[in-house]
């Protein structure tokens, strides 16, 4: 596994990033967003002009860091710009859901709670990039906090990750009624949410202050205060929802009232939270990762009644990478894949230790 330490300015780490994976970088915007007739459905000039606008609603800091990127990496601006935005790109042209679980549950074992942050992620794409995810250490310095995110090359924003502070993050790409041309790229907000919050109500208080152009349920859970918050944020509103009797699953079904009537949701989704909460409701009251790694290699089809390999299934062939937090103990369980990662061997990893590394491309080898 490829472990990326980034210090100091945004655009020194930027440089950094762009200069040690610079041909990851190129391969990616050329295999991905080149052709993004076949991934998006529209031209790829369409996807630049989206990215332009995006421009306009991001933080200078991010700006700068991507900038750095595509200078170190000898890549066009907006094609990095695209790599961070192509989620809201995505909803905006589709209205699809990017088929992801996340869940938050609180083990009473031991001499206090534990809360476990547990997260697939999915991309219904078939690039070979997606099989050469990395982690990305990040240390900004000054007040803001240092975080750990789950991604790939050319990411300056985060889908999956946590922060020094003992807070947790991922996402699902959820359905509204309307859509946005403008607002805060998903993950750009979320790296903002992680670097500028310590507790759940400072997280709420950045993502609900924020504009969004697409429709994303985002779960944050907190190791400190045992407890998890999913946020449904999108261009109509923002709903919040608590967790209750210490567990929280999110997906692309939205949880709060108002966002929930009338939302069409695929099958699929629906197919796959239903599956998921059986499985945290029958967990014991003391568990351990072990149990939750089993969670996410779930491949039953609830639908038709058999394991399979579709997007009805926690684990499918589009799981390109896995997490399991349980910050209160310091430590992670990350898969990177090849898809589907929860298949495939998990790092256990300290988050101290991470933290501690000195800036570059690091390796660690993989203890299931």
């Amino acid at each position: 596994m490829r472990i990326l330490v980034l210090e100091g300015t945004p655009r020194e780490m930027g440089q950094l990033h762009g200069a040690l994976l610079a041909g990851d970088i190129r391969l990616f915007t050329t295999e991905f967003l080149h052709r993004s007739r076949k991934v998006f459905g529209v031209p790829y000039e369409v996807i630049r002009h989206h990215a332009d606008l995006v421009d306009a609603t991001c933080s200078s800091s991010l700006l700068e860091e991507c900038a750095g990127i595509a200078d170190a990496a000898d890549a066009d601006y907006l094609d990095v710009l695209a790599l961070n935005t192509f989620p809201d790109t995505d909803a905006l042209f589709h209205h699809r859901v990017l088929n992801c679980v996340n869940f938050a549950a609180v083990s009473s074992g031991g001499e206090a709670p534990t809360i476990f942050h547990a997260r697939n992620c999915d991309f219904p794409h078939e690039d070979r990039h997606w099989q050469r995810g990395l982690l990305v250490v990040r240390k900004p310095g000054g007040h803001r906090q240092a975080t750990i995110a789950l991604g790939f090359a050319g990411q300056a924003g985060l889908i999956t990750g946590v922060n020094a502070a003992g807070l947790a993050a991922s996402e699902a790409t959820s359905y509204a009624p309307r859509y946005a041309a403008a607002g805060m790229p998903l993950m750009f907000a979320l790296r903002e949410a992680l670097e500028c919050s310590t507790t759940l109500a400072s997280a709420r208080e950045f993502l609900t202050a924020q504009s969004y152009m697409g429709a994303f349920n985002v779960l944050f859970s907190s190791a400190h205060e045992h407890a998890a918050m999913a946020f449904e944020l999108s261009a109509p509103g923002i709903g919040l929802v608590p967790m209750r009797q210490l567990a929280l699953c999110i997906s692309g079904v939205c949880q709060d009232r108002r966002r929930a009537r009338g939302q069409l949701v695929p099958c699929a989704d629906t197919v796959r939270h239903l599956r998921t909460q059986a499985l945290i409701d029958a967990l014991p009251t003391e568990f351990t990762p072990l149990d939750l790694e089993s969670i996410l290699r779930d491949d039953w089809d609830l639908w038709q009644q058999r394991r399979g390999n579709s997007y009805r299934c926690i684990c499918n062939g589009h799981t390109v990478h896995s997490m399991i937090a349980a910050l209160a103990h310091d430590e992670l369980w990350v898969s990177l894949g090849p898809p589907p990662a929860p298949r495939q061997p998990y790092h256990r990893l300290s988050l101290s230790t991470l933290l501690d590394l000195p800036p570059g491309l690091h390796t660690h080898p993989a203890c299931s």
